[in-house]
């Protein structure tokens, strides 16, 4: 395995440095290509008011204008000369106004011969480069790439004084295909040298292959070997899950149970005796009667108020919150009651239209662990109310959770309680049903706080839920 480790990051370091060296033989050539050009464009620049007449710029020529066999002679030697210097045009500007007009222009030999596209003298450049405003006002030369009716270019922009304090630009284009052109012979090039390095390669992969394939299957066997083993844990942990709630439900109905069960013994001994004795009367019968009904009454509400929490519904239902926590008491209260912990509730009442179940779940969740945690004398603190979300807080005495181990307690199967009564999947499916099926967020904190004189330390967990959940009336 580590031999296959080394030899992946060999191959990895060497296209690295293969690719590396290419790109930047690539730009390499790229800059030298636009240093050269760049070297062209102002070479032709400098050469322009070399073939114009002198005084061309002068200021009074706008209004003076030259004839058209003037400014033909103007083209056709800025023609010469760009087609000798290897670029598409060179050419001079002068601002008028708002606008920048063409004082000169060289055309291209098929412009010529059709007589089209010609810029003559007093032309408006409609489409001109903001860079030409920008070179008038700092008088600093400028590079551009830019695009107009005439094709994609890259321009240099050249300021220039005439003899009276005229100001004027000389423009010189290189065809951007061009300069494409060098660059993509380039890229072949260098794609080719690519191509050549990682031939190289290939036997060594054509070598390793057999090796590769016999790791692959081991590597295979391992992971079916494993994933059986975490099925296995995982039922295992579920059944011991399941068996530990059913536990606690039995363990609370029987404690649900016990006093009801009391008074209907106690009723129905007393008629037996009196009875047996001839001094009952009718409406102690009766009033016994009655209250073995009643009794019995309650046991079948407990019964259904257990089925209805441990159902999988998985319907929205409607439902105040403090009807939940009513619920939950009666069926969790009395084994808080025999661990000494008292529970605080503020509820605000709030109608909300949600899985009711799953919410239960989770709440009953938190303060089993709050009770967990207080083991004995402690208590366990429940508010809420509604701001910009829904909040429900649950916060106990039970000194907190380690900050080491803080940020894992969603993590499956890791719990900070002893591995016979944790099963570690509890805040794990708590979170899911919070995030992925109610839309909202949990998050969990140390906190310190005082109840009835007394410095309590604890856990804090805060449900946050959507504000839109809330039914109103």
């Amino acid at each position: 395995m580590h031999f296959k480790k080394y030899y992946y990051l060999a191959i990895v370091f060497y296209l690295i440095a293969t690719t590396l060296n290419i790109t930047n033989n690539y730009f390499s050539t790229k800059n030298r290509i636009m240093s050269k050009m760049d070297k062209i464009l102002t070479q032709s620049c400098n050469i322009a008011p070399l073939i114009l007449p002198k005084d061309f710029h002068h200021n009074n020529m706008l209004q003076e204008s030259i004839t058209p066999q003037q400014d033909m002679e103007n083209i056709q030697q800025l023609s010469q000369q760009a087609k000798a210097l290897g670029v598409k045009y060179i050419y001079t500007l002068l601002q008028n106004g708002d606008k920048i007009i063409f004082t000169s222009s060289s055309a291209t030999d098929e412009e010529l011969k059709t007589n089209t596209n010609l810029s003559h003298f007093g032309d408006v450049y409609e489409d001109v480069s903001p860079i030409v405003f920008e070179v008038l006002k700092t008088n600093r030369e400028a590079f551009d790439d830019y695009t107009d009716k005439w094709g994609t270019f890259h321009t240099l922009y050249l300021p220039c004084v005439a003899s009276d304090g005229t100001k004027y630009i000389i423009g010189t284009d290189i065809d951007v295909s061009r300069i494409n052109e060098q660059l993509n012979q380039n890229l072949i090039y260098s794609i080719r040298d690519i191509l050549f390095y990682i031939l190289i390669l290939v036997p060594f992969f054509l070598v390793y292959r057999a090796h590769m394939n016999k790791i692959k299957n081991e590597l295979q066997e391992t992971i079916e070997q494993k994933t059986e083993e975490l099925k296995l844990k995982q039922r295992e942990v579920f059944q011991k899950s399941k068996m530990e709630a059913m536990g606690d439900m039995i363990g609370n109905i029987a404690h649900q149970w016990r006093q009801p069960l009391s008074v209907i013994s106690s009723n129905a001994s007393s008629i037996k005796v009196q009875d047996e004795l001839g001094i009952i009367s009718k409406d102690t019968l009766y009033s016994g009667l009655d209250n073995i009904i009643k009794n019995v009454e309650y046991l079948s509400k407990t019964i259904d108020n257990f089925r209805n929490f441990f159902s999988p519904n998985k319907q929205k239902e409607t439902q105040q919150i403090c009807e939940i926590f009513e619920t939950i008491d009666s069926i969790f209260g009395s084994s808080l009651v025999q661990a000494d912990i008292e529970i605080v509730k503020n509820i605000q009442n709030i109608t909300i239209h949600t899985y009711i179940n799953e919410l239960s779940q989770v709440i009953v969740n938190l303060i089993k662990n709050g009770k967990d945690a207080i083991g004995k004398d402690g208590v366990i603190l429940i508010d809420c109310f509604i701001d910009d979300a829904i909040y429900i807080k649950v916060k106990d005495s039970g000194g907190g959770i380690p900050e080491e181990v803080i940020d894992k307690i969603y993590d499956p199967y890791f719990t900070t309680k002893d591995t016979s009564i944790g099963t570690g999947i509890g805040l794990n499916m708590s979170r899911q049903i919070i995030t992925e099926h109610l839309n909202g967020q949990i998050e969990v904190s140390n906190v310190e706080f005082d109840y009835k004189d007394k410095k309590c330390k604890g856990a804090e967990f805060i449900i946050t839920l959507p504000k839109d959940l809330e039914l109103k009336e």
